[in-house]
């Protein structure tokens, strides 16, 4: 048992291209210092002097910035390529982090946060876009789940050491995300040098799938390559709305829950900042081996799976209040997690060609960002006017209906595929 325990995990990460590497470990230092953004609610109720809905609504603005940042970021991919946007993203990021440590006034607070939002948001975009370059004869689900094990262990860092970095001082959590920016942009612009150009346009329109065979009718109408409009594949808006649903859920991971483990179950900065890396230390060991495990299984069921279980998880919150009981949500809505966005991600990056994947990526990561918009300010509302438990009430119902809908698209897209 032990050795095909072994030869799994070998087989996992064999196989994929040295610049998925690459972008990889970028992606893993730029997330290592993501230490704002976890702790950014209590920054601004602690040290900016917000409500808990204020802080909602400030969020949103930053999600509203992100929405600008990741179309951007796309339409810059489609123009000046994918490494470039990243180098252009790092590198502003880096300066408006540090332009946002002297900042307490809210009425400068606030725009600095936009602008903070636009430029590293287009990251994002930039980063997918590359992957997706870079993938062409592998397996693309497991190039994301790279991607992704690199971004996970960058936040088992992150808020571990964003909360001792809090409890001395905030304005050390921007300094630190700042510095980890430039440190990702130098990698990169040197490793640029190092990179092969990715495959042509001809062989890119073939995304990696090619060795995945989870082509069952439902996911086959997904998959099918396109140069149209995104706006006019339904295939891929499809994926788009059972993203943003996901993403709104996930997001109070990063807003609400924060509040709730400090304000209710009277946990730390630091406590709070070992759960959220307890949810990227789980996505590190088991993630790239379940992608590989589960890639022949219908890739729309296994989101279907994921919408469940990240509802489910959020919706146990209600149930206990030990940290043994935190840990045991975090366990199940990271397997949804990690069901849902490898998964996710390969079948949107085979709905693009060649010449329009800066646009489907940028929409794709801009239904995030609208996420972002919609999850602080549902959320933190829900949570004052009606008190947590029913948020997390709300969020197991709303996983439950999605992942019901999955499987209701997932035939509705059969039929229109058989049609």
């Amino acid at each position: 048992m032990f050795r095909r325990i072994a030869r799994s995990y070998r087989e996992a990460y064999t196989g994929l291209p040295g610049a998925v590497w690459l972008l990889s470990v970028v992606a893993f230092i730029n997330r290592a210092g993501t230490m704002v953004f976890p702790f950014l609610t209590l920054y601004m109720t602690d040290a900016l002097g917000f409500e808990v809905s204020t802080a909602g609504q400030v969020l949103s603005v930053y999600g509203l910035g992100a929405i600008v940042g990741g179309i951007g970021g796309g339409w810059m991919v489609d123009r000046i390529g994918s490494a470039r946007t990243q180098l252009w993203s790092l590198l502003l990021a880096g300066v408006v982090f540090m332009a946002l440590v002297p900042l307490q006034s809210p009425w400068w607070f606030i725009p600095g946060l936009a602008v903070l939002s636009i430029t590293a948001e287009a990251f994002r975009p930039a980063a997918m876009a590359g992957i997706t370059e870079y993938s062409v004869g592998t397996d693309a689900a497991r190039s994301f789940g790279l991607l992704r094990l690199a971004v996970n262990l960058g936040m088992a860092i992150g808020p571990a050491a964003g909360g001792l970095l809090a409890a001395v001082a905030y304005h050390w959590l921007f300094i630190a995300d700042g510095l980890t920016c430039w440190f990702a942009f130098v990698l990169l612009w040197f490793g640029m040098r190092r990179m092969a150009p990715p495959p042509s346009a001809t062989a890119a329109e073939k995304v990696a799938g090619e060795g995945d065979a989870a082509g069952e009718s439902a996911q086959a109408a997904v998959e099918e390559p396109t140069e149209v409009s995104p706006w006019r594949d339904p295939g891929f808006l499809f994926l788009l709305f059972l993203s943003l649903v996901y993403a709104s859920l996930l997001f109070q991971i990063f807003s609400t829950m924060p509040v709730y483990l400090r304000d209710v179950l009277g946990m730390s900065e630091g406590r709070i900042g070992a759960i959220l890396a307890f949810n990227a230390l789980l996505i590190v060991a088991f993630e790239m081996v379940l992608t590989h495990e589960l890639r022949n299984v219908d890739h729309l069921r296994l989101i279907g799976a994921g919408l469940l279980l990240t509802g489910l998880g959020l919706g146990l919150l209600a149930f206990g209040s030990s940290l043994a009981w935190v840990c045991v949500t975090v366990v199940v809505w990271t397997f949804g997690e990690m069901l849902m966005l490898p998964f996710s991600n390969a079948l949107i990056a085979r709905r693009a060609g060649a010449k329009n994947r800066g646009r489907y990526m940028g929409l794709y990561t801009s239904t995030w960002s609208v996420a972002f918009v919609i999850a602080p300010l549902g959320g933190t509302l829900i949570y004052e006017r009606f008190g947590p438990d029913i948020l997390w009430y709300t969020a197991g119902v709303i996983g439950l209906l999605c992942s019901l809908l999955c499987l209701r698209g997932e035939a509705a897209l059969g039929k229109a595929e058989a049609a």
